[in-house]
């Protein structure tokens, strides 16, 4: 196979770049019995390689020996002896291509070759540089996507919409953004009208998908932030708690504290999906939470839960059996959800009490339940005085602010159940029952109730609100617990 043929049959079928390469040649052409160039002549023809960038002798040198990029810079000058040509057909002759290297139009075919790729640089280099624009490209798309994600994630916002569109009102707070932002910034505009809406199998960054890839790429980065840190402060507590989601997924918190050099360090570390609530369940998860994350439970000083039996129970519970692997993993019951206890059970202790509390949130749905009726409470209270409150079956803060309500604005509040149960333009329904939540809130029994739970609650609500500050800590905890046992010591007395 000549060497001519072997160049020609490469470039008209687009082999690859490494069929252009010496031994390829070389094995090719003896396998058909024919010789070709040997490694010295690659050598004599780039003697000129001295002042070209690319050393001499190297595997690109041989490619282009072989290619011959030069011989159709200057086609108007034809020379007598081309590599093209006769090098090529007489390969043997050392001589010739020796004789060539020396000729005229050799050595302007090389200056032009040497002028143009100094002016405009080699194929490698335009492609390098054509990697390196789209490489930026892509970058700072991305810039612009990982900060709106960040926006987004950090403030707890929603991503989507009903649809992925740009240029709907229905595209979701991601889309919203990206297209608010494209107002002020000429190239995520430029990027939004080229990629935007092109569906699947165009890379865009702009779908649902990459938002859900990179936010679990942030939590990951930001989680192994947390470990690390947390192991170069070595000790720590943990707290955990079991709360549903939305789908009714069962979920476990978890929480870690830890102090370093800037003080104490409170982080959520994840939630992780649970199938039940039994103690030895728990802790099996507990640990295995650990041994994922690489956190050494031994190093582990305290743990925090609500005071359930599963958690905190002494013989069997959660805390039990993580000081079962770690006797030094002390258990302190929440403080707040202690307190918050403390006033469930003793308003359940007293039956007068539980109707009492009955009476206010019947107060509050009679009155909000019509328009007519609340703008009625409302302009006997004026704008100074706090509005009637809904109770909760967990959060004491709130009957604390319910009975606040009716302790401050009892007199304005029974002026408009007055006003209610005698105005003719309601239904007699309406007015009957104005009457007799009426009567049950002006029972001297239940004003009796209604002052003695202002003191107490008052008292719960504060001390709770100064337990969930940053600031106090444990030692505060229990002097207030001591402060509340006095305080209501002398109100019995």
């Amino acid at each position: 196979m000549p060497c001519k043929r072997f160049l020609n049959y490469n470039i008209q079928t687009n082999a690859p770049k490494s069929s252009f390469g010496f031994l390829r040649m070389r094995a090719l052409a003896r396998k058909q019995k024919r010789d070709c160039f040997e490694r010295n002549l690659f050598k004599l023809a780039f003697v000129f390689g001295k002042n070209d960038e690319t050393p001499k002798g190297t595997a690109d040198l041989q490619e282009n020996v072989i290619q011959n990029e030069s011989v159709d810079l200057n086609p108007s000058e034809q020379s007598e002896l081309s590599v093209a040509t006769q090098v090529l057909i007489n390969h043997r002759t050392e001589e010739r291509i020796t004789e060539h290297e020396q000729s005229k139009a050799h050595k302007q075919t090389l200056t032009i070759y040497s002028k143009r790729r100094r002016e405009t640089g080699s194929l490698k280099n335009a492609l390098t540089i054509q990697q390196k624009n789209e490489k930026n490209y892509w970058i700072q798309v991305l810039r612009r996507i990982t900060d709106t994600i960040k926006f987004l994630a950090s403030r707890g916002l929603a991503f989507r919409g009903e649809n992925e569109r740009f240029g709907s009102s229905q595209n979701g707070n991601y889309l919203g953004i990206l297209e608010l932002l494209s107002e002020y910034d000429p190239f995520l505009k430029e990027h939004i009208n080229t990629y935007g809406n092109k569906g699947h199998g165009v890379t865009s960054y702009l779908s649902a998908n990459i938002c859900e890839e990179f936010i679990g790429l942030m939590g990951e980065k930001v989680l192994a932030c947390i470990i690390s840190e947390l192991k170069k402060a070595k000790y720590y507590s943990f707290s955990v708690d079991s709360t549903p989601d939305i789908t009714h997924l069962d979920q476990l918190t978890f929480t870690v504290r830890y102090v370093t050099d800037q003080g104490p360090i409170e982080r959520f570390l994840m939630f992780v999906p649970i199938e039940g609530h039994n103690a030895e369940y728990l802790t099996e998860v507990v640990v295995k939470f650990f041994k994922d994350n690489d956190i050494d439970i031994n190093d582990c000083r305290g743990q925090s839960y609500d005071n359930a039996s599963n958690m905190s129970g002494r013989y069997s519970g959660l805390q039990t059996r993580i000081r079962e692997i770690n006797k030094y993993a002390d258990y302190i019951p929440c403080a707040g959800h202690s307190l918050n206890l403390v006033g469930v059970k003793a308003a359940e202790c007293v039956n007068a009490v539980v109707k009492y509390f009955y009476i206010v949130q019947n107060l509050y749905t009679f009155l909000s339940g019509s328009t007519y009726r609340w703008q009625k409470l409302l302009s006997y209270l004026g704008t100074k005085k706090k509005v009637v409150k809904s109770l909760s079956a967990t959060r004491w803060s709130a009957r604390a602010d319910a009975i606040i309500a009716l302790f401050t604005g009892h007199t304005d509040i029974t002026k408009a159940l007055d006003d209610l149960s005698k105005d003719d333009t309601q239904s007699n329904e309406t007015r009957l029952e104005a009457k007799t939540i009426l009567k049950q809130i002006t029972k001297f029994e239940n004003v009796f109730i209604t002052v003695v739970w202002h003191e107490i609650l008052t008292r719960i609500n504060d001390t709770s609100k100064n337990l969930q500050k940053r600031k106090y800590g444990f030692v505060y905890s229990m002097q207030s617990f001591k402060f509340l046992r006095i305080v209501f010591i002398g109100y019995q007395g």
